[in-house]
């Protein structure tokens, strides 16, 4: 059997309800968050685009039961909440991994967008905001090894916020580009959109739109 030309990956929209008193908001009074990539990014250079980014291994980690147990939710009740009749997406599919893909790809696309822009969208976690250097500490850990997010919630306590994100859509990248992803998208409501703190990495501009 051949295997796949693509590489998995998950993707987050942030909308968030703009102030009133701004006169640059759009007519229907929300607002939604925009990366540019770098200019020597392997893919969407220069582009502005949402938080996302290739998923791993450790988005899909049996220790993240630990971090969820600690916070009152068993694998069962998880299970039964995200898994649904409905037909699920191909990309859902042949997984075999502890964490299911309703889960891992939410997980993913949480640690991408604090990896990227330093939005952490979590529950029960026991600090209103982190302080920039503890927050810039941990933004660069992750951006270096991925694995990294879930010690982070080990050692700091709370666990991501996948009940903020809903199932928008799976995209993949067309066949004339030679770097294709199979994309979830996700996406997630807030009252305002925080402080954005890019890495300056991979990502050098930020629009709220």
């Amino acid at each position: 059997m051949a295997g796949r030309f693509w590489r998995e990956a998950a993707s987050l929209m942030v909308v968030g309800r703009a102030a009133s008193a701004d006169s640059k908001i759009p007519k229907e009074g929300f607002e939604v968050l925009f990366l540019k990539r770098n200019e020597k990014s392997s893919f969407m250079p220069n582009s502005y685009v949402f938080p996302g980014g290739v998923s791993e291994p450790s988005d899909f980690s049996e220790e993240w039961f630990d971090v969820f147990k600690k916070c009152g939710y068993e694998p069962s009740s998880l299970l039964k909440e995200f898994r649904t009749n409905a037909p699920p997406p191909m990309m859902y599919s042949n997984k075999t991994y502890p964490i299911i893909p309703e889960i891992g790809f939410r997980i993913g696309a949480i640690r991408e967008a604090f990896e990227e822009c330093g939005l952490l969208i979590t529950h029960h976690f026991p600090f209103k905001t982190l302080d920039k250097v503890e927050l810039g500490k941990w933004q660069k850990n992750v951006h270096q090894d991925a694995s990294q997010f879930v010690v982070m919630f080990q050692e700091l306590g709370g666990c991501p916020g996948i009940w903020d994100l809903h199932e928008w859509i799976s995209w993949l990248t067309p066949t004339h580009l030679s770097r294709r992803f199979d994309t979830a998208f996700f996406i997630t409501f807030m009252e305002k959109i925080p402080n954005i703190f890019p890495d300056d990495k991979e990502v050098v501009d930020v629009k709220k739109l």
